[in-house]
């Protein structure tokens, strides 16, 4: 009888842990869902041709890694925001390559507006969770 509690604990114990590493990976898309989903607002609001949306979806992608890599390896906030900005400034002149300024501008609306609202949802999840008063 208590071989077969612990086999049962055990059982339920390993499905809790699945369970868990399941909505751990729904809760963190890859870098490649996340660009995926912000080139389909880009392709909403700027008329990009299929050239163009290939090479932004391309260099976005790419400088998600770097900064994720930054991010990883560097805890100083001072050097982590300089290299930040020069992140930035690179990624700006590597998208005018085939983007005009009005495209260039209208992109960045486009990001800032799609990580406002991703904020404001994690916000709206975690005030759900709490001491209730």
């Amino acid at each position: 009888m208590l071989k077969k509690y612990r086999y049962f604990t055990l059982f339920f114990a390993f499905l809790f842990f699945q369970l868990a590493v399941a909505q751990s990976d729904k809760e963190k898309p890859s870098p490649e869902e996340i660009v995926k989903q912000k080139m389909e607002e880009v392709r909403k609001n700027i008329s990009l041709d299929d050239l163009q949306a290939v090479y932004v979806e391309n260099t976005l992608l790419k400088y998600f890694h770097q900064r994720d890599e930054l991010l990883q390896t560097n805890d100083r906030t001072d050097i982590l925001r300089a290299e930040m900005v020069e992140l930035n400034a690179k990624q700006d002149q590597e998208l005018l390559r085939v983007l005009t300024e009005e495209q260039l501008v209208k992109l960045k609306e486009v990001l800032k507006n799609n990580q406002n609202a991703r904020k404001s949802k994690k916000d709206k999840k975690g005030k759900g969770k709490g001491k209730k008063h």
